[in-house]
């Protein structure tokens, strides 16, 4: 017998077995799987923490009624960040506003001053596209359309 009458005479005579062997496999892959994405899923609070550290503000500061140019930014690069998923959320407008004692059209106000900050502060796209990859988002700059690319890896 050569190797290929070998392998299927194996094969036929332990279908069953197989397909068990390959099942288990599956599903030991699948837990594992899931173990390490829930281990390595990013937090909103983590997020704000990260993005509060690299910027040099206290997340006290970002829900008070401070309203310096550096607060109020920090605030805005948050909300861009929450809002297109660099960590995994389900917040709407109201919600992220609410973080930081803010209503859900100062949030999409803030959003919108970012996308268009973005456009000519190259400072601020670097930053925001530092954090995303920080949290395993690749990000790319469109020169185009002058929009930052969210890539799925």
């Amino acid at each position: 017998m050569n190797t290929e009458e070998i392998y299927n005479t194996i094969t036929e005579q332990n279908t069953e077995a197989i397909d068990k062997l390959k099942e288990a496999v599956i599903n030991y892959e699948l837990k594992y799987f899931r173990e390490e994405v829930i281990t390595n899923l990013a937090t909103v609070d983590e997020l704000i923490t990260y993005v509060c550290k690299r910027r040099g503000v206290t997340k006290a500061g970002l829900a008070s009624k401070d309203r310096k140019r550096g607060m109020v930014e920090t605030r805005h690069v948050i909300w861009y960040l929450l809002k297109n998923k660099t960590v995994n959320n389900f917040l709407t407008l109201q919600q992220m506003g609410g973080i930081f004692n803010r209503d859900h059209a100062t949030t999409l106000w803030g959003i919108k001053k970012v996308e268009t900050l973005m456009t000519y502060d190259r400072e601020l796209r670097e930053e925001i596209m530092l954090v995303a990859n920080h949290f395993g988002k690749r990000v790319l700059w469109d020169i185009n359309t002058k929009t930052l690319t969210y890539e799925h890896y």
